[in-house]
């Protein structure tokens, strides 16, 4: 793996400890120039002298970046020219190294203070690498050192042997950089739009072979002007045919010019006949053009050769000749009315003198006699039409009643009167002989007289009328009028002793009102009304104690309706308690309609808590009804408030969550239930995936405690990091350990390397025990790993196992929202599983799943539900009319039709569908051994323990004992009617 080392800090320790300067021009021989295309391998061998590239020098002398590393004695360097044809970032890498050698690059100078931009960190065999900043045209020297020719025989990487010292130089071509076009690579190397060969970089080379067709003209993409180097025939050069290429490379194919391009001419008018002064040349028909030019009128789509010769002034058929066949018949008109005759005509393009184009004149001998003069009356057909004095003469008007008027509506216009027509036109009834103007009127209804009025006063036959102010029927003898209908106002009878009182007139029944009611001259003789006493003063009476008179007794009451006259809470209409007494008079005690009613819900399951669902109300508790509606679910027992939950997708202690405390649910919400391998689900702190921590328990639920910190002795060396220990991934470095010498570490945790070595981050650890950021006391083998960009602990990664980095190779970074890093099947795009884990780590789980009660309904699709989308659909549910299986039973609509046609199905609350003599609306019927107002009770009211026969009001057998004959019919009917209530109510 490449890493790119910043410039500043590869200047920093290249330059830090010294500044030796050589001369420049060195002795030293200069290897090269190398180019970014070079490759160049060599040995540094430990003798006098270098391989045959370089050569040993005196420290003094040397290319040196730090004259630290080499105090006395010689220096083994092969030194090389560079420069680079582009300004960017060259990328030197350093391979095939079997022992420490270092290399350094000096900037445009040989003084390398300040100029020594670059410096190996390489150690061993590691290859490696530098970047420097290029500008095109400057000169580098880039220097291979053996460094590791003076380390002790101890030193691990020491040059040595015969065959030691080897190295290959090479350069990064990765787009982007100052190193140029590679010109075999298939990649624009150098980010300047050319690739390989069409590179002007390239052009010099030998394998960019830049005519391939051999036609003299290199392709465009060596630089050249050849637009097909695949065709001898395409070049810059070429004459243009019509081929659909571009022939001459002009950028244009087929054009006008094209050698053989054929002439075309102009079709303006579209009829396929070309204008031969009209011309242009294509390789391919342009539109609008046509190949002949024979045409001899482009501005008319009816002219052309072949066409058909008309009457319009043009040569047609394009044959020299106008209007030379075809033409019209015309007719002579020898008495100049513009009307021809028949007998007479001849044919041309044009109409002839004495000629019209009709032959419609029946006398062409007379100008006045023609199809447009007008019939008058004299004998003759005047407008040519075969009928003579048709018309013209006098307008004459049907008297078809003959009573000598006419009808103005019915007329005749000719030259004598027609029988049964007259003159006049002012009979306003012509089926009438008796109307007619002057006729005498009468109360008919018809205006006999026409003078636009109907029973107007004076008619001969009208009535006389008398005045009845009050509207009772009977009038005023003296006060009369005359008239063929009935005035308003008045009547037809008199005899009205008092107009101003409408309770007063003969024949009218005598009441107490203190009026002479049948006006027999005597006021109140008779009439008064019955009166009941009051004893309770509840406003209603004692039927068996009454009195009658036209004003009312102290203590009497015209409603003789109460059923307790010793009690003035009891009377009809008053407030029904739940008290034992029948509160209203109606024959019926406790109802359910009841002010103090209780509401009862069904107990189906028998656990004492009531379904909410099903309710009936009544003073006293119903059989299988309870006083509370907690139950969730009414179908099963232990289904209930307080009940025991269990893994089974039901909400069994009614608290509106499923499966809560149990292995199959997320408790403490971290992602994971007990069957998903949640160890504490108590603690949102522990879960698969969690981060451990120094609290003696197992967060990560793998089964160790604490593992991976501070308190953990994690490499078994018996001290952990909170103990002392400087690198708890290695057993041999510890308090406990003694230190060794020159291996670079602090093996025994005091601060100090190898007893003294200086370590510049001081964090244990130098380049030579494996430090791969010695400037960062961060970064060390064993270091614990940041999310900061950095291989903090030497392992050749980064980042891994914190929240920046995706550890189970998923796509996704705790960072990112990967609740569990270490399991790839778990991250934001992952599908939600039913197994007890938050598989896309949104915060639930299984979600979705038939386990899981989605709808909050409090079932899941493994307990019943058969639609966990919708929470109103569930086994809990009541069935409604809407096409859907509400409660989940299989079944459709069940229970909400309504069988007996009485107005209530059973989910209205009909107890019994099949008769429809029971149901909600009904009142209860005597002695008939049904429930007939579903209230739960049996002839309630009917007094059939004292042997007394009660109809309690529902009016239709009158207190009979036995269900009524035409039970069917009836109970149909009853049930029409309730129904019609119910839809007027709503």
């Amino acid at each position: 793996m490449r890493r790119r080392i910043p410039l500043a800090f590869v200047a920093a320790l290249a330059c830090a400890a010294g500044d030796a300067e050589a001369a420049c021009p060195t002795s030293e021989p200069i290897l090269g120039p190398l180019t970014c295309s070079s490759v160049a391998s060599g040995r540094l061998l430990y003798t006098d002298t270098s391989s045959s590239l370089g050569g040993a020098y005196t420290s003094g002398n040397s290319y040196q970046c730090s004259t630290g590393d080499i105090a006395t004695g010689t220096s083994q360097e092969d030194v090389y020219e560079f420069s680079c044809a582009f300004d960017g970032t060259v990328t030197l890498e350093v391979s095939g190294l079997d022992c420490d050698l270092d290399f350094f690059v000096l900037e445009s100078s040989c003084d390398p203070d300040p100029d020594c931009i670059g410096d190996s960190i390489a150690v061993g065999a590691s290859d490696t690498t530098v970047n420097f900043s290029c500008v095109a045209g400057d000169v580098y020297y880039i220097v291979v050192e053996g460094y590791g020719f003076t380390q002790p025989a101890s030193y691990p990487f020491q040059c040595s042997g015969a065959s030691e010292g080897d190295y290959t130089l090479s350069f990064d071509t990765t787009p982007g950089g100052a190193c140029g076009e590679d010109c075999g690579n298939g990649l624009d190397d150098d980010s300047d739009g050319y690739i390989d060969c069409g590179d002007p970089d390239c052009t010099p080379e030998p394998e960019c072979v830049t005519d391939a067709d051999g036609d003299g003209y290199d392709g465009v993409v060596y630089g050249g002007t050849d637009c097909d180097d695949t065709r001898a025939s395409v070049n810059p050069g070429a004459t243009e045919i019509c081929d659909s290429l571009d022939n001459d490379c002009d950028g244009t194919t087929d054009e006008a010019s094209a050698s053989g391009a054929p002439t075309w001419y102009r079709d303006a008018d579209g009829d396929s006949y070309g204008n031969a002064s009209s011309t242009t040349r294509a390789c391919t028909q342009p539109s609008g053009y046509v190949s002949n030019s024979t045409d001899c009128d482009d501005t008319r789509s009816t002219i052309y050769p072949g066409a058909s010769e008309t009457c319009d002034g043009y040569d047609n058929d394009c044959d020299g000749a106008t209007d030379e066949s075809g033409g019209s018949t015309w007719y002579r008109d020898a008495d100049g009315d513009g009307y021809g005759t028949s007998t007479s005509t001849t044919v041309s393009c044009s109409a002839p003198s004495g000629y019209v184009s009709n032959s419609s004149d029946c006398n062409d001998s007379d100008a006045a006699i023609s199809p447009a003069d007008p019939e008058i009356c004299n004998s003759v057909d005047d407008d040519c039409d075969g009928s003579t004095d048709e018309s013209g003469g006098s307008t004459w008007y049907a008297d078809a009643d003959s009573d000598g008027y006419g009808e103005a509506a019915s007329t005749r216009v000719s030259c004598s009167m027609p029988t049964g027509y007259v003159s006049n036109s002012t009979d306003c009834n012509d089926r009438s002989s008796t109307v007619h103007p002057g006729a005498t009127e009468y109360c008919n209804g018809t205006d006999d007289d026409c003078d636009g009025s109907t029973d107007e006063a004076g008619a001969a036959d009208e009535s006389t009328w008398y005045r009845d102010a009050d509207g009772d029927g009977y009038g005023l003898t003296s006060s009369s009028t005359r008239a063929c209908d009935l005035p308003t106002g008045y009547s037809a009878t008199s005899g009205d002793c008092n107009d101003a009182e409408a309770d007063s007139y003969p024949g009218n029944t005598e009441v107490c009102d203190g009026i002479d009611n049948d006006c027999d001259a005597r006021t109140d003789e008779s009439g008064g009304t019955s009166w009941y006493a009051d004893t309770d003063g509840d406003g209603y009476g004692n039927a068996s104690v009454a009195t009658v008179s036209c004003t009312a007794p102290s203590g009497y009451v015209s409603v003789s309706t109460d059923c307790d006259d010793s009690d003035s809470a009891v009377y009809p209409g008053a407030p029904e308690y739940c008290n034992g007494a029948d509160d209203n008079c109606d024959g019926t005690t406790d109802e359910s309609t009841a002010v103090d009613a209780t509401t009862w819900y069904a107990d189906d399951d028998g656990d004492t808590y009531g379904d909410p669902l099903s309710t009936r109300v009544g003073c006293s508790a119903p059989s299988g009804y309870v006083d509370n509606a907690d139950d969730c679910y009414d179908g099963d027992a232990s289904v209930r408030p307080g009940g025991t939950e269990t893994a089974d997708g039901v909400d069994e202690d009614c608290d509106g969550g499923v499966d809560e405390g149990t292995s199959a649910y997320d408790d403490d919400g971290d992602g994971w239930s007990e069957d998903g391998g949640d160890c504490d689900d108590t603690r949102a702190s522990a879960r698969p995936g969690a981060a451990e921590t120094c609290d003696g328990a197992d967060e990560d639920c793998d089964g160790l405690v604490d593992e991976g910190t501070s308190c953990s002795d994690d490499d078994g060396d018996g001290v952990t990091e909170d103990g002392g220990d400087c690198n708890d991934g290695d057993a041999s470095v510890s308090p406990e350990i003694a230190e060794v010498a020159e291996n670079g570490v602090d093996d025994d945790c005091d601060g100090a390397v190898d007893s003294g070595i200086y370590d510049p981050d001081f964090d244990g650890y130098t380049v030579a025990g494996g430090d791969c950021g010695e400037s960062d006391a961060t970064t060390f083998p064993g270091a614990t790993e940041l999310p900061d960009g950095v291989d903090n602990d030497c392992d050749g990664l980064v980042d891994e196992g914190t929240v920046a980095s995706d550890d189970d190779g998923d796509g996704f970074s705790e960072n990112d929202g990967d609740c569990n890093d270490a399991d790839p099947e778990v991250n934001p795009s992952a599908t939600e599983l039913t197994n007890g884990v938050d598989d896309d780590c949104d915060g639930m789980i299984d979600q979705g799943g038939p386990t899981t009660d989605d709808d909050g309904d409090g079932f899941s699709e493994n307990a019943g539900d058969c639609d966990d989308s919708d929470a109103a659909i569930g086994p809990a549910s009541a069935e409604v009319p809407n096409g859907l299986d509400d409660d989940c039973d299989e079944q459709i609509d069940e229970g909400t039709e309504d069988v007996d046609g009485d107005g209530y199905a059973v989910a209205d609350g009909d107890c019994d569908d099949s008769d429809g003599w029971a149901n909600p609306g009904l009142a209860e019927h005597c002695g008939d051994e049904i429930d007939n107002n579903c209230n739960g009770e049996i002839d309630e009211g009917c007094g059939l323990d004292t042997g007394v026969k009660q109809d309690t009001g529902g009016g239709v057998c009158g207190g009979c004992n036995s269900r009524p004959a035409g039970h069917s019919a009836v109970a149909l009917l009853l049930g029409l009617v309730a129904l019609t209530l119910r839809r007027r109510s709503t």
